[in-house]
């Protein structure tokens, strides 16, 4: 009989997140970031995430013309 792993399959490597970025807020900060994501409807990850990766491809851009 083969054991089946429970749980989400795995995806592609190329798209696993391995690497944490810890940043220290204060109480407030963290309140108002955490009420920006959820008015976007995602986790606070993804919504730091996605803006951050945003800045760094205009930052980039920038420094390339």
């Amino acid at each position: 009989m083969v054991k089946r792993k429970i749980g989400r399959p795995a995806g592609p490597k190329e798209l696993v997140r391995e690497n944490v970025l810890r940043v220290r807020l204060t109480d407030d900060e963290r309140k108002r970031l955490d009420e920006a994501a959820t008015l976007k409807g995602v986790d606070l990850s993804t919504w730091v995430r996605d803006l951050a990766l945003k800045a760094a491809d205009r930052a980039l851009a920038k420094t390339e013309s």
